[in-house]
């Protein structure tokens, strides 16, 4: 953010660069399409990284300003916005300089690591969606998988964006797998490979049973939770 140009108002690089418009039209639209009718008066959605040190930071933001307007004087409807960013500076300049910019949504920013256990144990339950668009590392993106899923409300879904950084060896981890590899180790033991869970799926136990399934496009995944509770498939594990 010491780029004085950066801004929230360039493109979001989720569909000027990425192609994730396809995925979020099947996950995102649904629940906006709730919330313009008035099915769903607060929704709750968390997303990780605020977009410090690029050009178009907070540019989040302003998709989720924009995609969840209501009429001016509207209280009873609005979305609940939290930003998990770990760059405190960047956080205190975008908001003194932006946050006035974007009042259709209850904004909070949050400060802290996605691959500190306690930071990501903090956040409470009840999210319609959590989109992990933070640091791409595997370790950052495991960690915030195997915490944060199991805070998404029953019906809701978890998606994690460029994942193609698990192909990149400066975001890997030493002696463990990609985060492709985990989602590929999930969808094994959901189709029911007698192998699995295995490895550091064993890890993933207490979240395996809430998801539905696991929906994969350009660069990301969207896992999404059962909308009650599944009986059954608890005996695999």
């Amino acid at each position: 953010f010491q780029n004085q140009k950066a801004s929230p108002m360039r493109l979001s690089d989720k569909c000027a660069v990425h192609a994730y418009h396809y995925a979020y039209a099947q996950y995102v639209m649904p629940l906006v399409r709730e919330f313009k009718q008035g099915r769903v008066l607060q929704p709750k959605i968390l997303e990780i990284g605020l977009g410090c040190g690029q050009s178009n930071v907070g540019a989040g933001v302003r998709m989720w300003d924009a995609l969840f307007a209501t009429e001016p004087g509207t209280t009873h409807r609005q979305l609940n916005l939290h930003v998990l960013e770990f760059d405190q500076k960047c956080v205190k300049m975008w908001k003194a300089r932006w946050a006035s910019s974007f009042k259709k949504v209850n904004l909070t920013i949050f400060v802290g690591s996605q691959s500190d256990r306690a930071i990501l144990s903090q956040f409470g339950d009840g999210y319609d969606a959590i989109i992990d668009d933070g640091g791409h590392t595997m370790i950052q993106q495991k960690m915030s998988l195997d915490v944060l899923f199991s805070k998404v409300k029953p019906g809701g879904w978890y998606c994690i964006e460029d994942l193609i950084t698990s192909y990149l060896p400066q975001y890997k981890q030493a002696n463990s797998i990609t985060t492709v590899e985990l989602l590929n180790k999930m969808q094994r033991w959901m189709h029911g490979d007698p192998a699995e869970p295995s490895g550091e799926l064993k890890n993933y136990v207490h979240i395996l049973p809430l998801i539905e399934h696991i929906a994969c496009y350009t660069e990301l995944c969207v896992l999404k939770r059962y909308p009650s509770a599944k009986t059954g498939v608890h005996e695999r594990i």
